[in-house]
This record gives C-alpha cells, sequence and structure tokens, in this order.
C-alpha cells in the first residue's frame, strides 16, 4: 500500500513538473518565434480543429498570430472602396525552375530563377516584389477550400503567389516588414474545361509529392494560372501561416481560375504532417479572422 501510494505521489510530481514547464514555455513564446520560412516550411503547426497546435492555439507560440490585421478575411464587395490600381507583371523567360514539394502543409514550389517580379501595388506603386513561391490551400470539401471568401462564398481552392519587395534582397530579410511581401491570392475552381497547363503539371508529377518532404526539381510558370481578367481586391494583412507577420500587401483576384476535380483530388490526398493523414482529413485553411474596420480596395465596378 505504501508502495503505491509513493507512486502516485511521483507521478503527481512529474505532471505538476511537465504542467509547470509547458506554462513557462507559453509564457516565454517569443524564444521559438521562428521566422516565417522556417515555420512554413517544418515546425509543428496544423489545422485540426481543437488541437493543441491547431489555429486557435497559435497565438500562444507565435503572438504576431494575434495581432488586429491577420489574414484571411471575408471581403465584402460593396464594402470595398474602388480604387483603379493596375499590377504590371515584370516576367522574363516562360518557365521558372525550382523545387515543388510537400512540406507537410501544402504543396509548395519554390523558385530557383529571379525575374519573376510584379509592380503596381497600392501605396508602394514604385516598390518591385520578387516571386518567391507559390503553394495551395484546399478544404475537406470543394465548398470551403479557399482561405479568403468574397461576400461569404468560398471556392474549391486558393493558390498564393508570394512575392517580398526586392529593396531587402531576400524573402527572410522582408518577410517581417510593413511593405516586405506581396500575396497574389487565387481562387481555384472545376469551371467544366478542359485540361490546363496546371492540370497537366500536377497529372505528371502529383505521385511525387503524396507523402511528406516528397519532392520534385522541375520548371513551371505559375503565371499561367492568373485570371484573364485583373478584377482584384487589396488590403493590408498577414501571412496566414505562422509566424502570421502583418507584413502581407495582400491583392485577391475577384474571378476563379479553372482547375480539374481530379487535380483537386490528387492536391487534397497529399500526407500531412499531422498523423500523416490527408489534407482533406483537416484541410490547410486558416479560419476567417476578424476585419477589425480595414480598408479594402477594389480595382473594379
Amino acid at each position: 500500500m505504501n508502495s503505491n501510494l509513493r507512486s502516485m505521489a511521483i507521478l503527481r510530481l512529474t505532471l505538476l513538473v511537465f504542467s509547470v514547464n509547458l506554462i513557462i514555455n507559453m509564457g516565454q513564446s517569443k524564444k521559438i518565434h521562428l521566422p516565417a520560412r522556417k515555420t512554413h516550411h517544418g515546425f509543428g503547426f496544423d489545422y485540426v480543429k481543437d488541437g493543441i497546435m491547431g489555429p486557435q492555439n497559435w497565438g500562444l507560440f507565435w503572438p504576431d498570430c494575434k495581432g488586429d490585421r491577420q489574414s484571411p478575411i471575408n471581403i465584402v464587395n460593396h464594402d470595398a472602396l474602388y480604387y483603379p490600381f493596375k499590377l504590371n507583371y515584370l516576367i522574363e523567360g516562360c518557365n521558372f525552375k525550382g523545387m515543388f514539394k510537400n512540406n507537410g502543409h501544402s504543396p509548395t514550389f519554390t523558385l530557383n530563377d529571379k525575374g519573376t517580379q510584379i509592380s503596381g501595388i497600392p501605396r508602394f506603386s514604385t516598390d518591385i516584389f520578387e516571386l518567391y513561391n507559390f503553394h495551395f490551400h484546399f478544404g475537406h470539401s470543394e465548398n470551403d477550400g479557399s482561405e479568403h471568401s468574397v461576400d461569404g462564398k468560398k471556392y474549391a481552392g486558393e493558390m498564393h503567389m508570394v512575392h517580398y519587395n526586392t529593396k531587402y534582397d531576400t524573402f527572410s530579410k522582408a518577410v517581417n516588414k510593413d511593405d516586405g511581401l506581396v500575396v497574389l491570392g487565387i481562387f481555384l475552381e472545376d469551371l467544366n474545361q478542359k485540361f490546363n497547363a496546371f492540370d497537366k503539371f500536377i497529372s505528371h508529377y502529383g505521385h511525387k509529392l503524396k507523402y511528406i518532404q516528397g519532392h520534385v526539381k522541375t520548371k513551371f510558370n505559375p503565371f499561367t494560372l492568373l485570371p484573364k481578367k485583373d478584377d482584384s481586391y487589396f488590403y493590408k494583412g498577414s501571412l496566414t501561416t505562422p509566424g502570421c507577420f502583418q507584413s502581407v500587401n495582400w491583392v485577391v483576384f475577384k474571378h476563379p481560375v479553372h482547375i480539374s476535380n481530379k487535380t483537386l483530388k490528387t492536391l487534397r490526398e497529399m500526407e500531412t504532417i499531422y498523423n500523416h493523414e490527408q489534407i482533406s482529413k483537416a484541410g490547410n485553411c486558416r479560419p476567417k479572422q476578424p476585419s477589425n474596420g480595414r480598408v479594402v480596395l477594389r480595382n473594379c465596378k
């Protein structure tokens, strides 16, 4: 009996020490506030609802995730102010070399080449932004796969083309600057059209990304996935993954582009870091964040 009591006391003491250490670590969360690139490619966040590392708890580990200018948001078309901005694309070549990889959170293509740039961003119209990577977000169904929404409508998926301000030389130097990043958000939907270049690309390489860290060195031109119309919205927000830096100038296109259901299925079946479950299990979309009175601009009437 005494032996059992002693064992129970040791167990309780062990649990107490563990709990205290956990609280201390949470209180010192700035010490693990990693640069966004490292966080996005390997640290242990996930999208599991009510999970310890799920979106509702990101702010415990990455303080910026509790900021007042977070993304994604629901864009209300009639509340957006008309402002006739126009993006300029400075593209050299047709296909760009890079690494297409399943990093455990999303299929991500990181470019090796430079020379893929945009300008004409509101507030920073003379600055030039270099494409760093493009990646994809999906839900567990075809009706909730985009992170942003317009008038409450979501799409089957959303592609993010992440650019950094060239005056900072690298993505890591720009990631936490107010004028550091521009992300183009493109909605994806099966529009009953024929296979496009991206469908063919995924048909050829998708199987290589099925498992975590699966990758392929290849070439692709993501600008083939831009909508034909430039109708878009602009607002100031954040990265939608930890560390949630509020450094993103968002340009969200109004009209979706075509991606076949077959391609969507291939991408949603990719493995994640959470128990090796498929993306489709919990999706990889951050929930909608409060707009907090932010101004949204639109270049379309």
